[in-house]
């Protein structure tokens, strides 16, 4: 009991904030003390006053799934990294990313001019003209499917 109390005294709070049956030594190990975990939301919150970083903090330590993902995230931190840019480098030299990303700045370049230099003559000139599509009126198209009377 009295070394319990002694881990509780190092991570800077009593039993009765933090989570019910999370490791307190799993948290002082891999993440640190209370103020320690104060400092860190001050740092990624600059706008935080110290007293509402504190609160944040306080209500954080009840949180059994918060507290086992931070935990887990400071674990296994360099993995996780180290995974991430990989896939990150993986999608980039991906000659599947790269055909997708060339044809779409190629399509999207060459559209213009394809149609400035070769369309654009061809209808200006006459020798292309509209296309003209005569579709029907949608009242007569409901009344021949339907087979509805009325005007």
């Amino acid at each position: 009991e009295e070394k319990v109390a002694d881990v509780y005294t190092r991570f800077g709070a009593s039993k009765d904030e933090i989570a019910i049956d999370f490791d307190i030594s799993d948290l002082l190990q891999w993440v640190g003390t209370k103020e320690d975990i104060t400092e860190r939301v001050m740092k990624d919150n600059k706008e935080f006053k110290r007293e509402f970083a504190e609160k944040e903090v306080s209500k954080l330590l009840l949180d059994s799934e918060v507290l086992g993902r931070l935990v887990f995230y400071e674990k296994n931190k360099e993995e996780i990294i180290r995974r991430r840019k990989q896939a990150e480098e993986e999608s980039l030299s991906n000659p599947t990313t790269l055909a997708t990303y060339a044809t779409w700045l190629i399509g999207g370049a060459s559209l213009p001019l394809i149609r400035k230099t070769f369309i654009d003559p061809k209808f200006e000139s006459g020798e292309w003209s509209n296309i003209e599509i005569a579709l029907p009126k949608f009242t007569e198209l409901f009344n021949s499917v339907l087979g509805g009377g009325g005007q």
